[in-house]
């Protein structure tokens, strides 16, 4: 199971490394280890240098499905591994709170 994404959770592109982070609140009334929770369509941030155009700003569109059955909020709770719209993955989570099947 994959660590549930939380704000300020570093994304990667391939080969770059750490290039941006989860920049939105998500479901701010929802703390995993102390920060809001994310879910697909939280807004991120993107520093890669990868040739234009390459947006600086983006959300988390979609995922490995591990959380595909977990809501938060309402929403699609976002892991380690989902795809942002930039291109680049969640590359960090929560160490002690995890999301989808055994």
């Amino acid at each position: 199971m994959p660590p549930a994404a939380r704000s300020t959770d570093r994304t990667s592109h391939a080969g770059v490394g750490a290039t941006g982070v989860i920049s939105g609140v998500g479901v701010p009334n929802v703390l995993i280890e102390g920060l809001p929770a994310a879910v697909i369509g939280t807004a991120t941030s993107c520093a890669a240098p990868i040739p234009p155009p390459h947006p600086a700003s983006g959300t988390i569109v979609s995922g490995p499905g591990a959380a595909a059955r977990v809501f938060i909020g309402g929403r699609v709770a976002s892991v380690q591994g989902d795809l942002t719209s930039c291109g680049a993955l969640i590359g960090s989570g929560a160490r002690s709170v995890h999301f989808g099947p055994l």
